[in-house]
């Protein structure tokens, strides 16, 4: 049979009902059981104390001490220490019924330390005339002692004074006693006489062992030692016709039996079979066995200090300690080798316990649901009331007593621990609700002068953070401004130039929305921005000097004046030119001649030239002749009065070609209505610049495809924060988005890498970072998909959303 410690020799057995301080291994007592002798015939009867040290891998116990005993043992107990008495001995007491029917009462702590000279035993009571059969300290008063006898006295015992014990007069417990002829009597000790009596009505067995429920007060369970009957019978106490239930397992007469200190559905039982049986109190089934033994086994007893560790004493001179996971390995077979020494051998299948003990089970246990949902249950050992008024331990669940009625409750319980985060999910959730454009434009703004605050309130770190989000969400905010119009080259109103009242050419995150839009196409409020702010004036061309019409901003060449054959003057050489706005306009070739006589800076073969083509009707020789001149004012005045065909036109993009100046590239993209080029040509860095432009003259039909074309130069220069506004006014969801994610990674694994090495406040600070700015990045997702009517959703926004349904459900 598997066992963890086995001691050579017939005994019965008693353990030590409390663990002792510091590391000191659980004891046993060992006395020499009365019918029964070893190979050498020996009468002696000793009392041992051995050491159960499961880390020693020796199979036998260590004896710690020893001390020869009056007479063999039928029945051994071990009290409990008294508690309230300094007096009584620390280990408790040892007592032992015996054959010659004295009850003997040693100290075991005087036995285990091999006391110097003092007696270890206590006391010998001498009452009983027949040998002492029954034997059993009171659970709640480890000072009082039953004892019973084959002369079928019963005595209690007062050990208060081990010394000098005395007979017990009166006793609040009931006592429960049984006889050969199979009548079991409960006592009532208080008024000293029985309380009820019961037997098998069936048969005329014998009992042999009886024991109380240690979860209600009124039932017990009686077994037989007759091989007629060897059935184990569960009595209940307020219906003692028949037995309640009854365990049919064993094939002979039971021998002993035991009920789990730790589980009280467990209960262990011997017979004459040599079967050890455990069985489950609630189904009356068998829970499991040990392999059979090859003797009877005529006791059993469970550790009370270690759950499923139990002994059993047999009459083949074994005392043997197991455990109940031995019932859980195969059936165990001894074989003899030729050395006469044994080894046991595993056959069959493993057959595990049909049910988990108690002290296997968990004693608390908590799990998170879907929803930051926390589910606790705790096992307690609670003092309960049974039907009787009898105070029971048992081990529950949380319980709630109230008229002996129990419920078992399970705890359910809602944990947040990123409050801030559900709030702000709340009040997203509650501006975004029926997606009024005024509330999403409200909350937009809100957010804007949040981030401008915390920009300029100092110059913390996360400053630049604080001022892109709100420029960003500034940016949003103009998605639902209604006001305003976006004005085309040729004058028409178109609708309003997402995001543009959020720029600043000088760099600042919020101007007013006409500061870059005018009412109308022809208002000219957005030119005050490029050209540093100087006023329109009706009469700026007639003040033009005459040195700003030359290419390249060189002078034309001074010729003096001179009376031509007409009679005009014209210029000489060293004279200063007069102002090409000085002719008047007229609505004729004959108007104009007088005025023409006197242009500066041209010969007077050039000044017959353009006369003749302008008496001729031959306006674009005229043209071509100012050309040649360099008088190119005179040419676009020309044009402009005479504009045949597309004249003026053609005489603009020859003017604009011969005079690169930087502000030219804006005022031929509008004239050839080339903004594409613009786009690609203008400098990455003045894209503020560039953006104003597309509002100002672009079509509506335009400005998304130049504004994507925009943020596409952008991100290839590194500006990815001014990419992303650029998206934002193109209506772009999906680039967006996908440059927010990748913004809300890198930041992420900044913060891992720099919270490793940082202490435990830190690694929060950054974990609650990264969860506002997942937050933020929802919140401008969302916001702009309601803005542009984009509902679907890309693979960066669904990732976003997973990780944030994920975040957030587990809060609310």
């Amino acid at each position: 049979m598997p066992h963890l410690k086995q001691l050579d020799r017939s005994a019965t057995l008693a353990f030590c009902p409390e663990k002792l301080p510091g590391n000191v291994p659980t004891l046993i007592a060992a006395g020499t059981v009365a019918g029964a002798v070893d190979m050498t015939f020996s009468t002696n009867s000793v009392l041992e104390i051995c050491s159960l040290d499961f880390a020693n891998g020796s199979e036998l116990p260590s004896v710690v001490g020893s001390v020869q005993a009056p007479d063999r043992f039928n029945r051994l107990a071990w009290g409990q220490r008294l508690s309230s008495d300094a007096s009584f001995p620390s280990m408790g007491l040892l007592a032992g019924g015996l054959a010659d029917g004295s009850v003997c009462l040693w100290d075991p702590a005087l036995i285990a330390s091999k006391s110097d000279g003092r007696q270890p035993l206590l006391a010998k009571m001498q009452k009983h005339t027949g040998a002492v059969k029954g034997l059993e300290f009171n659970t709640f008063s480890p000072n009082l002692l039953a004892s019973g006898a084959a002369d079928s006295d019963l005595c209690i015992w007062d050990l208060a004074k081990p010394a000098t014990p005395s007979l017990y007069p009166a006793l609040k417990h009931i006592l429960a006693s049984s006889s050969t002829n199979g009548t079991t009597v409960v006592w009532d000790l208080k008024r000293q006489k029985p309380v009820i009596s019961f037997r098998d009505p069936n048969s005329q067995r014998r009992a042999s062992v009886l024991q109380w429920n240690p979860e209600v007060a009124t039932q017990l369970v009686v077994a037989s030692d007759d091989d007629r009957s060897p059935t184990l019978q569960m009595w209940d106490l307020r219906n003692s016709v028949s037995p309640l239930k009854e365990f049919v397992g064993h094939t002979k007469g039971v021998l002993g039996m035991a009920w789990s200190p730790h589980d009280s559905s467990l209960l262990l039982s011997s017979a004459k079979d040599n079967r050890n049986i455990c069985w489950d109190v609630h189904s009356t089934d068998i829970l499991c066995e040990l392999p059979p033994s090859n003797n009877w086994n005529f006791d059993v007893q469970w550790c009370p200090t270690i759950p499923g560790v139990f002994s059993t004493s047999s009459f083949d001179g074994h005392v043997a300690v197991h455990s109940l996971h031995a019932c859980t390995l195969p059936k165990i077979t001894e074989r003899v080798n030729a050395d006469l020494s044994v080894t046991h051998q595993a056959s069959g299948e493993t057959v595990p316990l049909k049910k988990a003990p108690v002290w296997m089970k968990r004693p608390c246990g908590a799990t998170f649901g879907f929803g930051g949902r926390l589910v606790t249950f705790a096992n307690h050992r609670v003092t309960a009331m049974d039907a009787s008024g009898q105070q029971v331990q048992r081990d529950q669940g949380i319980v709630t007593l109230s008229q002996a009625v129990r419920s078992l409750r399970v705890v359910m319980m809602q944990v947040v621990t990123e409050r801030e985060l559900v709030a702000r999910s709340e009040a997203f959730e509650a501006a975004i609700a029926g997606g009024d454009k005024t509330t999403l434009l409200s909350y937009c703004e809100v957010k804007a002068k949040a981030g401008k605050a915390a920009d300029v309130s100092s110059m913390q770190p996360g400053a630049s953070g604080s001022q892109e989000d709100g420029e960003t969400w500034a940016f949003l905010s103009l998605l639902f401004e209604a006001a305003g119009a976006h004005a085309g080259a040729n004058g028409s109103a178109a609708g309003v130039a997402p995001g543009m009242g959020a720029l600043n050419l000088a760099g600042s995150t919020t101007t007013s929305p006409t500061r870059l839009h005018g009412a109308s196409g022809t208002d000219g409020g957005s030119a005050t921005s490029f050209f540093a702010g100087q006023d329109d004036d009706p009469d700026f061309f007639d003040k033009l000097p005459d040195e700003g019409l030359m290419p390249n901003g060189t002078s034309a060449p001074a010729t003096p004046l001179r009376r031509s054959a007409g009679g005009a003057d014209t210029a000489h050489a060293g004279t200063k030119p007069a102002a090409a706005g000085e002719s008047e306009r007229g609505s004729g070739a004959g108007a104009l001649m007088p005025q023409l006589s006197s242009l500066p800076d041209m010969s007077m073969e050039m000044e017959d030239e353009i006369q003749r083509a302008l008496i001729a009707g031959n306006y674009e020789t005229a043209v071509e002749s100012c050309f040649k001149a360099n008088r190119l004012a005179d040419a676009l005045l020309i044009a402009n009065i005479f504009n045949s065909s597309d004249l003026y036109k053609r005489t603009m993009h020859r003017y604009m070609k011969r005079c690169p100046k930087p502000f030219m590239q804006i005022v031929r993209a509008n004239v050839e209505g080339d903004f594409e080029a613009l786009v690609r040509s203008r400098p990455v860095g003045q894209w503020r610049e560039t953006l104003a432009l597309l509002a100002t003259y672009t079509q509506q039909e335009d400005w998304t495809r130049l504004c994507d074309l925009l943020a596409s130069r952008l991100s290839l220069a590194g500006q990815h924060h001014a990419a992303s506004l650029c998206y934002i006014c193109a209506g772009n969801v999906e680039a967006v988005v996908a440059y927010w994610a990748r913004s809300l990674a890198a930041a992420a694994s900044r913060a891992n890498t720099d919270s490793s090495a940082a202490s435990r406040a830190a690694a929060a600070a950054a974990s609650q970072a990264q969860l506002e700015e997942l937050q933020g990045c929802i919140e401008k997702a969302v916001v702009m998909g309601l803005a542009t009517g984009n509902k679907k959703a890309s693979g960066a926004l669904a990732d976003l959303v997973t990780r944030y349904a994920s975040t957030l459900a587990a809060q609310v």
